[in-house]
């Protein structure tokens, strides 16, 4: 949310910048997601693959 104010206030201040940041954020936003479900598949199949500690 704070992102999207800031990207906001950005947009106001720089109109001639807005599709570079655009873009930037979202190939961030993209990269984020993508990094976040990979980590996350690969911590579950190795939880998996591991035994449980006591």
């Amino acid at each position: 949310m704070v992102c999207f104010i800031v990207l906001l206030c950005l947009v106001v201040l720089y109109p001639t910048w807005t599709v570079e940041i655009v873009a930037l954020a979202g190939s961030l936003a993209l990269c984020y997601l993508i990094a976040k479900l990979w980590f996350q598949l690969n911590w579950k199949s190795s939880a998996a693959s591991e035994p449980e500690l006591p």
